[in-house]
């Protein structure tokens, strides 16, 4: 019999453990309660720019769960399943990258505990229960460390470019801190390898005009309005 490939084993385990009954319970807690009306005037009003609630700007965090559970609300309909649904191929594509990060830069054999392992971890199962920006940061500052990890092994210019893409996505989820995160990890892992890896500066510096192109439009335009 052909063996199930660790990645589609990763993807069904995880499918199976968090959509049966995402969309059961009401509001879980009044942040999930107001993502998800937020998400739903979102989707309802077509105003994909300012996050309101109850007609009223709401910008404490960026747009980017917002615009998840809007995204949901299209393909399912306004109910808690469809508000919820996007943040859990997120948290998916979160044991994917651990997946392969696994395979790349440590023992294969680890690579589908560490990625179940992610997946079934309490807190973050607890957290995709309800709508929050906490897994969509995960999603993203993971796969740009995973990439700033790729780029200084291999000298690769796209994936340094790739890392400053992604934490400018991370900017959209739960605001700068994404870039404390990474730039706080990366530091400490460049001082650990020191002359070991480098990073292609050349892709530092596209990484750093995308990151500024995707992270930044959406704050500067807040602003001004």
């Amino acid at each position: 019999m052909k063996r199930v490939p660790g990645w589609l084993a990763v993807v069904a385990f995880g499918a199976l453990l968090l959509l049966p009954g995402l969309g059961r319970l009401g509001a879980l807690d009044s942040t999930d309660a107001r993502y998800l009306a937020i998400g739903r005037e979102m989707w309802a009003t077509g105003d994909w720019l300012v996050p309101r609630l109850a007609g009223v700007p709401h910008l404490d965090k960026p747009p980017l769960t917002y615009w998840a559970a809007s995204l949901g609300y299209t393909l399912f309909g306004p109910t808690e399943f469809g508000g919820r649904f996007v943040e859990q191929l997120a948290l998916l594509a979160t044991a994917l990258v651990v997946y392969r990060a696994a395979r790349r830069f440590a023992d294969p054999r680890w690579a589908l505990p560490a990625a179940l392992i992610v997946r079934t971890s309490g807190l973050t199962f607890a957290l995709s229960r309800g709508l929050a920006t906490d897994l969509f940061q995960l999603l993203f500052v993971r796969a740009s460390l995973v990439a700033i990890l790729d780029a200084a092994t291999r000298r690769s210019f796209a994936h340094a470019a790739a890392a400053g893409a992604l934490l400018g996505v991370a900017m959209l989820a739960k605001g700068p801190i994404a870039l404390l995160v990474a730039a706080s990890v990366w530091l400490a892992f460049a001082i650990a390898v020191r002359e070991r890896a480098s990073l292609p500066w050349r892709g530092v510096a596209l990484g750093a005009a995308l990151f500024a192109a995707i992270g930044v439009p959406w704050y500067a335009l807040i602003m001004q309005g």
